[in-house]
């Protein structure tokens, strides 16, 4: 009996290893990521969406920007390049997962861009993500 639940609860800890990983799926242009993304003509550099947060709470934005970080367990946040750093995209409620491969590539994203209330970070809650 014990080697039994033993032997389940192996399975159960590998198999949460195995679907805890990033996608291993191309990040070509024109690779679409949750919702499709239309046009990319309205898109704002990332250091447009500080001016566009002034005297609010959140606002809608589709910004194109380099990716130039991934997350490696799940895919599920990635990091776009700022004039000064770097800004948080995070998949909104884990709805969708994006490869490591995409790092590196030049992307559209669509989400609700807030600013957190403590930190002062501003953060993007992305519902689609095009390779460009």
């Amino acid at each position: 009996m014990k080697k039994t639940l033993l032997l389940l609860l192996s399975a159960f800890f590998i198999n949460g290893i195995i679907l805890a990983q990033a996608p291993d799926l191309p990040a070509t242009k024109g690779s679409v990521f949750g919702e499709k993304i239309i046009s990319t003509k309205d898109a704002v550099s990332p250091d447009d969406v500080t001016a566009m947060l002034k005297d609010k709470e959140s606002v809608d934005v589709k910004i194109k920007g380099k990716v130039v970080d991934v997350c490696h367990a799940r895919g599920c946040f990635l990091y776009l390049k700022t004039a000064t750093g770097k800004i948080y995209i995070k998949t909104k409620d884990d709805a969708f997962f994006v490869p490591v491969a995409l790092q590196g590539k030049t992307v559209v994203v669509k989400g609700t861009a807030s600013v957190d209330k403590d930190s002062k970070e501003i953060s993007i809650q992305a519902t689609g993500i095009l390779v460009i």
